[in-house]
């Protein structure tokens, strides 16, 4: 298998680094229930609504996920080394990690950041969403910016999925995903 260049390997571990909740050096349950948690909080959706459940699902469907294909050691959580792998084979296969896990992980973002309920997030809808992910408000709105690619002020749920292709499987630094999860 192919080693993860230099800029992948960066992205991934900014993304563990958000994953690592409590600075542990793993990813675990408890990470993603606090991330729903956050983002319950951060949108004002009530946890018992449906859509607070299928957010709490989606992100606990892909931690189940995760573990499953990352947990070498049968500890229940997932070390940076053990995510990278993981990881690698698809992403040197530029091969979207998304589409059938991280899907429905985007779309229950989406619903509850959503506000105006037109399928497409604002700035201030990303940023809030964001920064319940643990991603800096500066970077947030950066990043809103670069993924607005047509000016409108709105992001589709093509492109948060599009931005979130990048991140996983690209090693241009140019591609607007590059930074999904702030400036690395």
């Amino acid at each position: 298998m192919t080693a993860l260049n230099s800029l992948l390997r960066r992205k991934l571990t900014r993304r563990f680094e958000l994953l690592d909740v409590d600075g542990d050096g793993f990813a675990g349950e408890s990470g993603y229930l606090g991330t729903v948690a956050a983002i319950h909080g951060a949108t004002g959706t009530a946890a018992a609504s449906a859509q607070g459940q299928a957010l709490r699902e989606a992100l606990l469907g892909w931690w189940r996920r995760l573990r499953s294909a990352a947990d070498t050691d049968g500890d229940g959580r997932v070390g940076l080394r053990e995510y990278e792998a993981a990881l690698e084979s698809r992403v040197v296969q530029r091969q979207n990690v998304c589409p059938e896990h991280g899907r429905p992980k985007i779309e229950a973002v989406v619903a509850v950041a959503d506000r105006d309920g037109d399928g497409r997030l604002t700035e201030a809808e990303f940023v809030t969403v964001m920064t319940a992910c643990r991603v800096g408000d500066p970077d947030a709105r950066w990043q809103f910016r670069r993924m607005d690619t047509d000016g409108d002020r709105r992001i589709s749920l093509a492109g948060f999925d599009h931005a979130m292709e990048d991140f996983h499987t690209s090693a241009d630094e140019a591609l607007v995903g590059t930074t999904m999860w702030g400036r690395l």
